[in-house]
């Protein structure tokens, strides 16, 4: 068995070295095998709540975006395709922000980036995915936003319902707004 690529999720906070330190030289060994065995290298770095905080605080929701953006200045130049969460929060802030923020981000990566979902309700995630295509987002490496209610369901014949349907629809529509306004990983290398 061999393995084509190497996903890491990496919880990362800039603002805690200790942890932020581990992780970097983690990081580092594992981007340095995949370029010793020419393994594409995906790296999806979190942020994390800590000093007693949780994820609804708003001391979490005030930084998240400098996290998410001073992460991938820190980080990208590791992987070969980065996996980035949204840097901020739909009403934490306005539209016009979020949208500061996503050009911050596609500058400060290095690599192509692609959004993740943070297991988000499927609506947000949609108007996400709109905004980071805008912003220079190569694509999506989405799960949960497609798919959480699948376990909700009532029985095999629901659930099947359900990912033929909704979990389909989903997937082209996110599809659909990707191809259309998203950004050519090669452009990342001034390519065309």
């Amino acid at each position: 068995m061999g393995a084509d690529a190497v996903k890491l999720l990496a919880p990362f906070e800039p603002g805690e070295p200790i942890s932020a330190e581990h992780q970097l030289a983690f990081i580092e060994e594992v981007a340095n095998d995949c370029r010793k065995y020419d393994i594409l290298f995906l790296l999806e770095p979190v942020a994390f709540p800590y000093n007693g905080e949780k994820k609804t605080d708003k001391s979490f929701l005030d930084r998240k975006a400098e996290t998410t953006i001073e992460s991938a200045r820190q980080l990208s130049r590791y992987c070969d395709v980065y996996k980035a969460e949204f840097p901020g929060t739909l009403g934490h802030g306005s539209d016009e922000q979020l949208i500061d923020n996503l050009h911050a981000l596609s500058e400060a990566s290095e690599r192509p980036w692609v959004l993740l979902s943070a297991g988000v309700d499927y609506p947000d995630y949609f108007k996400q995915v709109g905004m980071a295509m805008e912003c220079g987002c190569a694509g999506v490496l989405g799960g949960r936003a497609f798919w959480k209610e699948y376990f909700l369901q009532e029985g095999d014949e629901a659930r099947t319902k359900f990912a033929a349907t909704t979990g389909l629809k989903r997937v082209a529509d996110v599809d659909e707004v990707v191809r259309k306004g998203g950004t050519p990983w090669f452009a990342k290398y001034g390519l065309s």
